[in-house]
């Protein structure tokens, strides 16, 4: 199984110091953030940049199996729809520049709220498609991740969305813990979502909607073994990549380093 791990959870963490220790613990890939308040936010990457990023990735042996640049896209404000197609698009032409090869995916949500997927269904069907008309173009996949509080939030809606969208392009982010905080049952996602995966998340949850809290891996008594093993057995082949949430982020004293080698020995410790 290949273990990797998302720079999400260290935003302010310089990507020439977070690749070495997060390949000298182990992690085989590391998924770049590219939003705007990261360290390797898509507006900080310029042409030297992108080549020393790429040459870190080579040098210290690990992949690059996805880009996070979750944005919203059901706002009805122009301004902040055209920032976020502005970097979803970026994202598709960074993963053809960084990967030409076997370009990462593109991970984001829809965003909105919770409860907008009827009102406001046509609405994303018309953006996803439009997105994925690029992307299919380049040669690159969308993974769209159904997100607790977000229009899109089960795996039925995430379905309802594929088969509207009608393109090969769009596929799927599989991030459990969006649906364990709603209750919903391992098997059951599993069995709607595996064969439209091509990426997944890992991370725990204290709690259920609305009053959760979501946890690193390690912290919890969770059987990451389980989901795994449960996701290769329905055919999944990428990787497993560990997520710090912005809840743990926000606690005092955290420490992306401490939570990316918990994240590992967890991972590791249950793994089959």
């Amino acid at each position: 199984m290949k273990l990797g791990f998302s720079t999400w959870g260290m935003p302010e963490v310089n990507i020439e110091d977070a690749i070495p220790v997060l390949a000298t613990i182990g992690y085989q890939g590391i998924e770049l953030t590219v939003l705007e308040r990261w360290s390797t936010s898509l507006e900080s990457l310029d042409h030297d940049r992108k080549n020393a990023i790429r040459r870190l990735y080579s040098e210290h042996g690990v992949d690059l199996p996805a880009i996070a640049a979750h944005s919203p896209l059901t706002s009805d404000q122009t301004d902040i729809h055209n920032q976020s197609i502005w970097r979803i698009l970026g994202a598709i032409e960074l993963a053809l520049e960084l990967a030409p090869d076997s370009p990462p995916v593109i991970n984001t949500t829809v965003g909105g709220e919770q409860g907008e997927w009827k009102s406001k269904r046509q609405l994303i069907v018309d953006r996803v498609g439009r997105l994925c008309d690029e992307a299919e173009q380049a040669g690159v996949l969308i993974a769209m991740e159904p997100h607790i509080g977000s229009a899109i939030h089960t795996p039925v809606q995430m379905i309802e969305l594929i088969e509207s969208v009608e393109s090969g392009a769009l596929r799927v982010n599989f991030d459990y813990s969006h649906f364990l905080a709603q209750g919903m049952v391992l098997e059951k996602c599993v069995d709607l979502l595996a064969s439209y995966t091509v990426h997944t998340h890992l991370k725990g949850v204290d709690g259920r909607w609305p009053d959760f809290q979501f946890l690193t891996p390690g912290e919890d008594e969770y059987c990451y073994a389980h989901e795994m093993q449960l996701m290769t057995e329905a055919g999944y082949s990428g990787y497993f990549t560990a997520e710090v949430s912005i809840q743990v982020q926000s606690r005092v004293g955290y420490d992306p380093f401490a939570h990316a080698r918990l994240a590992f020995d967890a991972m590791t410790r249950r793994s089959v």
